[in-house]
């Protein structure tokens, strides 16, 4: 009888020897795959939503939202979208304003981090820094502006955009590069928004 049990405990533990290799390989695979799905996610986040290109540097969003007003005076109806993007503590933005009427572009406004110079009255260094250009201002060459956009639907809206703006103070930016920029390939779509057109004076 003991000879028949100790055979029987030494095949049983030839059994859990094998076992123990194969849990250990298994444990960091998937370990590694959830490391490598999480990574994933945090890069997508962080990007936001694709807009356009900002001299030719892919721009996103985390943000957008939507609003119809009208002026009493003018009777103009404008619908302005703004888009924001949340980098660590800094935001950057992109705003459009289009004639509802027309379904052109009016205007539009970027602020983003540039690289300054150290002048009176400016820190220097990396700096959030508006552009803006309206369709009515006298430009100068290089400036342009168009775009259009869509109010078929009741709830949302989408359009597009392409831009160059040259900094009001040329003296202000530190690489020449950045005096001007090209927005370019802007496209939106199902941007909700809010619709004050009926009940807003100005």
């Amino acid at each position: 009888m003991k000879p028949l049990f100790y055979i029987m405990l030494f095949l049983l533990t030839i059994a859990c020897k094998n076992e123990k290799p194969d849990a250990k390989i298994v444990e960091p695979t998937i370990k590694e795959s959830e490391k490598s799905i999480a990574k994933t996610s945090d890069e997508v986040t962080n990007k936001g939503t694709l807009l356009c290109k900002i001299n030719d540097q892919n721009w996103y969003y985390t943000k957008a939202s939507g609003l119809v007003t009208k002026n009493k005076r003018t009777d103009e109806t404008l619908a302005t979208i703004t888009f924001k993007r949340r980098m660590d503590k800094k935001t950057e933005s992109v705003q459009l304003d289009y004639d509802v009427t027309t379904k052109k572009l009016k205007n539009i406004g970027v602020s983003i981090y540039i690289e300054q110079n150290k002048l009176v009255g400016f820190k220097g260094g990396l700096q959030r820094t508006d552009y803006e250009l309206y369709a009515s201002d006298k430009k100068e060459p290089k400036e342009s502006l168009s775009g259009t956009i869509n109010t078929s639907d009741t709830k949302t809206l989408s359009g597009n955009a392409n831009a160059v703006i040259v900094h009001s103070l040329k003296r202000l930016i530190k690489n020449k590069k950045d005096q001007v920029i090209h927005i370019t390939d802007l496209q939106f779509s199902n941007v909700s928004y809010s619709d004050i057109s009926n009940g807003l004076k100005f």
